[in-house]
């Protein structure tokens, strides 16, 4: 019996030991919990936490600040998922780049009355196709790359901002080259056959349906993404989506939007990490070296949660009188998963079975 006791003694004694080193090097990895901390970060600044320069940022890497800020597996995901759709339309689009310009050149089926405005068609196109080809090319790099490295590496979503804004800016051009190389591949269609009516209604469509697709984006991003547009630069606002900027009233029930969305986000930030904000952390607290809580973290770390605080399913366990290690052992996954997400109370089931 004293005997049982003592390797019971030593065995947690070890789990403890584990599980600090463990903490130590996973906590120390997380650049998204580090900047959270820093009220000086881009993040901080972002989220418009306390003690930061509250101002809009005046960039666009802010698209990409939700992103990580989800649990590493919606976020490995989704990184995966925008490289591959980049790299698809990147690929696809070129299609649709060449029927511009093939329709609109006088060098293929065009023509033209200007040597000006075909020399300007000429090089808006080539502008197009080639940040097309860069977008399929730099976009399938992150995607593969991202395959590689975003399933463990916490900080990979994060880190690749300045990657994403890039191929964002090149969507941008594309978009850009796009659309004045339609206006201009028409005017060169139609002038060169004197259409002038069929040049004006076609470019009336255009401006029209490019007008109205803008403000449909403006709408939508300053009603689902206040916080993002309050921290887009001024240039982008007023030169793409200036729609919900135009009057001081606007800019007001944005920027109130913005620091509702930025709390939620915040929120979520520290709930999905199941941390708890050092402000609301209590003095009684219950440390996670107990037996339960090693075993629970442990399990927790496996699954690729590492900043996990799973001191909410221990309390939950001892308000049933489930406070000892052996009590877990007796009990099946349902019985666990009343207390604990199901696919945390399979791997806490799994250790324990593996320990007998």
């Amino acid at each position: 019996m004293l005997q049982k006791k003592k390797d019971d003694q030593q065995q947690q004694q070890q789990q403890q030991s584990k599980l600090r080193r463990t903490k130590k090097l996973k906590y120390s990895n997380s650049m998204v919990l580090e900047d959270l901390s820093n009220p000086k970060s881009e993040l901080a600044r972002f989220l418009l936490l306390d003690g930061t320069d509250q101002r809009s940022m005046g960039h666009q890497h802010v698209w990409f600040y939700e992103m990580a800020l989800q649990p590493l597996e919606e976020r490995r995901e989704r990184i995966i998922m925008i490289a591959e759709a980049q790299a698809i339309f990147g690929a696809l689009f070129l299609t649709g780049s060449f029927v511009v310009y093939e329709w609109g050149s006088s060098l293929a089926y065009g023509g033209s009355k200007s040597n000006v405005v075909d020399r300007i068609f000429e090089c808006v196109m080539a502008i197009g196709i080639t940040a097309n080809l860069l977008l399929a090319l730099v976009a399938s790099f992150l995607w593969q790359f991202s395959v590689v490295h975003s399933a463990y590496h916490q900080s990979w979503v994060y880190g690749c901002r300045k990657f994403l804004h890039f191929q964002h800016h090149l969507q941008m051009l594309i978009m850009t080259c796009t659309i004045v190389g339609m206006g201009l591949g028409i005017y060169n269609k139609f002038s060169y056959y004197n259409y002038w009516i069929e040049l004006a209604v076609c470019l009336f469509v255009l401006v029209l349906m490019t007008g109205a697709g803008l403000y449909l984006m403006s709408d939508l991003v300053a009603s689902e993404l206040p916080l993002e547009y309050y921290h887009l630069p001024l240039w982008f606002k007023y030169a793409l989506i200036p729609f919900k900027s135009l009057t001081s009233k606007q800019r007001k029930e944005v920027r109130d939007a913005a620091k509702v969305r930025a709390n939620e986000l915040k929120e979520r930030a520290y709930r999905e990490r199941l941390l708890v904000k050092p402000k609301e952390r209590s003095s009684d607290a219950r440390s996670d070296d107990t037996p339960i809580g090693i075993l629970l973290h442990e399990s927790a770390i496996e699954l690729g949660r590492c900043n996990f605080d799973v001191s909410i399913y221990e309390q939950r366990l001892e308000a049933d009188w489930f406070d000892d290690i052996n009590d877990l052992k007796a009990m099946s996954v349902d019985d666990l998963s009343k207390y604990m997400p199901r696919k945390l109370a399979i791997a806490v089931c799994s250790k324990l079975h593996d320990e007998k």
